[in-house]
């Protein structure tokens, strides 16, 4: 016996089986199966009856008895994860949804379910009993797809048929698979008629597209070949060649030349292109604007030159010059501004008068003149330009006399140049904690560090600023008194000079012996040395400590003074 491949009707797990083998346990889910070979199908073995089963029974009751078609179908789907594979669930679903072949489908996923479960239960029953119920089920599936025919034929009506032909003829093969051979003749007949006249139908409306889109594309083409030759042809008309001068100062920031011309795109009829103006010349001699014009369309784009004629309608354009004076310098406000005339060219400035307060420009600030100038047009112009007075640079030296070392005084002193310039009183400013500045500008240091004593002018606010690097003052001999803490460390640059020294020191108690460690910077480890003698100040023979930028020495509890003799 040649076996297939069969799944679990369990738990849906590949059965491993071996030839002839007819039953066998799931290995996944743990339930006898046996194979019927005459219809191939597997079957769960189980000690429970389903029809011994309360829940079993309760459905049934409410499927036979109540006629609860909606209970009984929640029921029966409910007991499929215990009895998967017995005939009886199946058969009571598709009783429950077609209320016992009753129940008038109307949805495809509807049918579809009853099929599904029908056919399930085929697999499991026995030919004889599958008889019993495939005829009313058959009928359902008739009755679904002969309303779902005369829907889509609009009951074979085209002008009412809406459907395309593919659709109603899978429509047609559904139904001639359920309907009687005596039920299919005479709806072949109809059915055949009608789908001639729909292809006749289908074919005219394309033939009858086909031509308005042939229109429609022969007026697409019209309106294209208008509009390309009325884009492609079109020139801007000017509405006059005059321009007065004044539009011009109006809508330009300098006299010789306009970084834009787009005003001049109102002296030009509408048009339905892009009107860009591309560049614009000015010529004083023969008073004429010179622009030229881009014309961009979808199609082309074409440039073109127009001219105006310069109507000097206005005075002459008064400029304002860079006019910034210094409060020591002598004030010449004709050097502010410049007299421009656009037919005339260059005026000179003496043609103008300038009316302003002397007294103005002897402060610091914004001062205001007021020029007045005419052409030989008599066209008169006025304008109000601004003077800018500052304050001249103050510029000043300081001085040190040295640089301090701690303990050490040096005396601070600054110059300034010119001498003319008024309020010259000047700030100190220093950082109190380093360095401190009597009244008579003598600097003592405080500490040792990098530091600044800065100098800046009331006047302008000018600063001039002088960087100290203060050192400790050295000095030959560095004497330390301890309080008695735990153990108390100095530092080389911090507390005392750099250089190599010899180390005496005192202790409280004569008779024990004391250790001082001695660690150059960043090292974990240093070198000690041991007191232990008797006399009052210890002085280690022979031993000369060299105590580098950072290096320390710690003492323990119980020195009371460390002296450092600097050898050198």
């Amino acid at each position: 016996m040649k076996i297939v491949t069969h799944k679990c009707p369990n738990c849906g797990s590949n059965l491993k089986l071996k030839p002839g083998q007819t039953e066998g346990v799931c290995e996944y889910c743990k339930v006898a199966f046996t194979i019927d070979d005459e219809i191939i199908r597997t079957e769960h073995k189980t000690t429970v009856e389903i029809k011994s089963d309360n829940d079993f029974e309760i459905a049934m009751a409410t499927l036979d008895n109540f006629k609860d078609y909606k209970k009984s179908e929640y029921l029966f789907k409910d007991l499929i994860y215990r009895y998967a594979h017995k005939k009886e669930i199946y058969i009571g679903i598709v009783r429950s949804i077609t209320h016992d072949f009753t129940k008038q489908i109307k949805d495809i996923d509807t049918l579809n379910e009853v099929n599904e479960y029908f056919n399930k239960y085929k697999s499991l029953a026995k030919a004889k009993e599958v008889s019993k119920y495939e005829e009313q089920v058959n009928e359902i599936n008739k009755n679904y797809w002969h309303k779902e025919l005369t829907k889509a034929t609009g009951n074979f009506s085209v002008k009412k048929s809406s459907e395309s032909i593919k659709e109603i003829e899978d429509i047609w093969s559904n139904y001639i698979k359920y309907c009687t051979k005596e039920e299919k003749t005479v709806t072949e007949i109809k059915y055949k008629e009608f789908l001639k006249r729909k292809k006749n139908d289908v074919n005219q409306k394309k033939r009858m597209t086909k031509f308005i889109l042939g229109i429609i594309a022969i007026v697409l083409i019209a309106i294209f070949l208008i509009d390309y030759i009325s884009l492609t042809t079109e020139k801007p008309k000017q509405k006059g060649n005059k321009l007065d001068v004044s539009e011009i100062s109006k809508n330009c920031e300098t006299k010789d030349s306009c970084k834009s011309y787009d005003f001049i795109k109102e002296y030009f009829k509408n048009t339905r292109s892009d009107l860009l103006v591309e560049k614009g010349n000015i010529d004083l001699e023969t008073k004429i604007l010179t622009i030229t014009i881009k014309l961009k369309n979808r199609y082309k784009t074409t440039t073109k030159e127009y001219k105006f004629n310069l109507i000097d309608d206005m005075g002459p354009i008064i400029s304002q010059t860079n006019c910034t004076y210094k409060d020591t310098e002598k004030v010449d406000v004709n050097t502010c501004f410049n007299l421009y005339d656009y037919t005339d060219g260059v005026i000179d400035n003496s043609k103008a008068t300038v009316t302003y307060d002397d007294k103005e420009f002897k402060s610091e600030g914004t001062k205001q003149i007021t020029v007045t100038a005419s052409d030989k047009d008599g066209n008169e112009t006025t304008k109000k330009i601004n003077v800018t007075i500052t304050k001249s640079d103050m510029d000043f030296e300081i001085k040190l006399s040295k640089i301090p070392k701690v303990g050490e005084t040096a005396k601070l002193s600054y110059t300034f140049d010119p001498d003319n310039i008024p309020n010259k009183e000047v700030e100190i400013s220093y950082d109190k904690n380093y360095v401190s500045i009597d009244k008579n500008n003598n600097v003592k240091a405080l500490k040792r560090g990098q530091t600044n004593i800065c100098i800046t002018s009331k006047y302008n606010n000018r600063q001039e600023c002088i960087s100290l690097n203060i050192k400790l003052k050295c000095q030959s001999t560095y004497t330390f008194k301890f309080n008695g803490g735990e153990k108390e460390t100095k530092t080389a640059g911090d507390d005392f000079c750099t250089g190599k020294y010899k180390v005496y020191a005192n202790v409280l108690n004569r008779d024990k012996m004391y250790s001082i460690e001695i660690k150059p910077k960043n090292e974990f480890v240093g070198d000690y040395m041991t007191i232990y003698k008797t006399s009052s100040f210890i002085n280690e023979e022979g031993s000369k400590y060299v105590f580098n930028e950072g290096t320390t020495f710690t003492t323990e509890q119980g020195i009371t003074q460390v002296k450092l003799v600097k050898v050198s």
